[in-house]
């Protein structure tokens, strides 16, 4: 799945669709996804953590102007 960047603009000229694609491109492939496989490794070591963190000062506050994809999904990580 390739990386998106969101449509910049309010989110009243968004569309669901890609709305949708935006926010589960960047929360179920870059996320979940990722968690898969560090389980793998933990469950091998049978020991380790996870953390998932958003490196972002969105996922802290909104910023107007950006994709709202961008930083709904910064804020749900």
């Amino acid at each position: 799945m390739p990386a998106t960047e969101g449509q910049v603009g309010p989110i009243t000229d968004q569309t669901a669709e890609k709305l949708c694609r935006d926010v589960s491109t960047r929360m179920f492939f870059g996320v979940i996804l990722s968690m898969k496989h560090e389980v793998r490794v933990m469950q091998k070591n049978r020991a380790a953590a996870a953390l998932s963190t958003s490196p972002s000062t969105y996922g802290h506050e909104g910023c107007g102007g950006e994709p709202p994809s961008i930083v709904g999904s910064k804020h749900a990580v």
